[in-house]
């Protein structure tokens, strides 16, 4: 079993354990890649997902999320309509998720 790691590489790291970081994210393949992706199953990467505008700011969101570098999406659904959000890099876990690549 393969082990996955953030792509956001925590602060405060020694060089020899920024090394070893760098050098396991270099090991992922493409299939890796969308493996984990269909773990988050965020609209992000999903087929149906018609991005929007990207945030900058969201309600109760931006001191968690938006300092530490994360990114979300207003966009629509394609396959119900419906108005959604995208978080890159981050569990979503949605039913309906097709990714985009499959």
């Amino acid at each position: 079993m393969k082990r996955y790691w953030s792509s956001q590489k925590p602060s405060g790291m020694s060089a020899s354990a920024a090394k070893e970081w760098d050098s396991f994210d270099a090991k992922l393949t493409p299939e890796d890649v969308i493996e984990m992706q269909c773990i988050d199953a965020d609209c992000n990467d999903c087929k149906h997902f018609q991005r929007g505008q990207m945030v900058d700011r969201v309600d109760g969101l931006y001191q968690s999320n938006m300092l530490l570098g994360f990114k979300l999406f207003n966009g629509t659904c394609g396959k119900d309509g419906s108005a959604t959000r995208a978080y890159p890099g981050q569990y979503t876990g949605k039913q309906c998720f097709e990714h985009r690549r499959k």
